[in-house]
C-alpha cells in the first residue's frame, strides 16, 4: 500500500499575501478557473494515475485553495465563506463514483485534501476532541483503512506548537495500532538549518518536538531528514511519522523530479501483509 503526500502551495498562480486595509488579500496572475492553472491540471492528472496504480492508496495535498471571493477587477482573492471556484472544479475533476474526497472544516483560504478510490478508506469522525473546529480542522484529514484498519493522519502543521501537541495527542492515543502520519510538517531538520536557528528558540522546540520528543512514545520518522522537499529553500520540512506497529513494515521514497510543485512528492510504502 502507498500513501503519496504533497504540497501544492501556489499552484493556482497565487503569490504570497499582503494586508491592505487591514485584510489579507492573495494577489495573482492567473484567474479562478482550473483551465488557467496547468499545475492543478496537472496535479489532478498526476493523482488519477497514481490512484490507477495503488487500489488502495492515498494522496494527500496541502493548501490546496478553498474559499475566497474572486475580484475580476483587482486581480485578487478576498477572504469569505465562499468556496471557490477553482476549489468546486477541483472536486468535480474527481467523480463521486469513482473517487472519495475528504471534507475540509474551518473556512481559509486552503485546506488539507485526501482522496483516494471509492469505498477503500473512510473518514475518521472522532477527532473532534484533539482537531477542534476551528483551530486546526481544515489542516488535516484522518482516514481509516476499511480492510485493515489502519489509519492515516494527514497534515499541513502551522508554525506554533499548539498545533504540534494536538498531533502527539493523536498519535499517543492511537500508539498500539497502525498509525502513519504524513505531510508538511513545516520543521526544518537539516543539519545546516539547525546552525543557522540556533538562536531561534520556538524553531528548536519544535525541532525537538519532531526529532526527539516523539520518540518518548514510540514512533518512528521513515523519511529521509537530510534530502530536500523544500525545492525553493533546499529544506527538509515534509516527513512521514509512523507507530512502532508500522516502524519496520513502512518505508518513504522523496520524488523531486516531477515538478508539480515547489515541494517534492513523498511516497510511503507500507507492508501491512503480515
Amino acid at each position: 500500500m502507498k500513501i503519496r503526500t504533497l504540497n501544492v502551495n501556489r499552484f493556482s498562480g497565487m503569490k504570497q499575501p499582503k494586508k491592505e486595509k487591514g485584510v489579507w488579500v492573495w494577489h495573482t496572475d492567473r484567474l479562478d478557473e482550473l483551465k488557467d492553472c496547468p499545475k492543478a491540471v496537472s496535479i489532478i492528472e498526476s493523482v488519477k494515475n497514481f490512484l490507477g496504480e495503488e487500489p488502495d492508496g492515498v494522496v494527500v495535498l496541502q493548501e490546496i485553495p478553498y474559499c475566497g471571493k474572486w475580484d475580476e477587477v483587482k486581480h485578487c482573492l478576498w477572504q469569505n465563506n465562499k468556496e471557490r471556484r477553482l476549489y468546486k472544479n477541483f472536486r468535480q475533476a474527481f467523480p463521486e463514483e469513482q473517487y472519495n474526497l475528504s471534507q475540509p472544516g474551518k473556512i481559509a483560504y486552503s485546506c488539507t485534501l485526501a482522496i483516494w478510490n471509492k469505498g477503500r478508506w473512510k473518514e475518521q469522525k472522532d477527532i473532534s476532541d484533539v482537531f477542534h473546529k476551528g483551530t486546526a480542522s481544515n489542516k488535516v484529514s484522518a482516514l481509516i483503512h476499511i480492510e485493515t484498519n489502519l489509519k492515516l493522519l494527514g497534515i499541513h502543521a502551522p508554525k506554533d506548537m499548539s498545533f504540534l501537541y494536538n498531533v502527539r495527542k493523536y498519535a499517543e492515543k492511537y500508539k498500539e495500532e497502525m498509525l502513519i502520519i504524513i505531510g508538511d510538517f513545516n520543521i526544518a531538520t537539516n543539519e545546516w538549518r539547525l546552525k543557522e536557528m540556533e538562536e531561534d528558540r520556538e524553531f528548536l522546540e519544535r525541532r525537538r518536538w519532531l526529532l526527539e520528543d516523539r520518540k518518548e512514545i514510540g514512533y518512528s520518522i521513515v523519511s529521509d531528514t537530510e534530502r530536500p522537499t523544500n525545492l525553493i529553500n533546499s529544506e527538509t520540512i515534509d516527513h512521514v511519522l509512523v507507530s512502532p506497529a508500522l516502524a519496520k513494515k513502512t518505508s518513504a521514497d522523496v520524488k523531486d523530479d516531477l515538478e508539480l510543485s515547489d515541494h517534492a512528492v513523498i511516497i510511503a510504502d507500507i507492508d501491512i501483509k503480515e
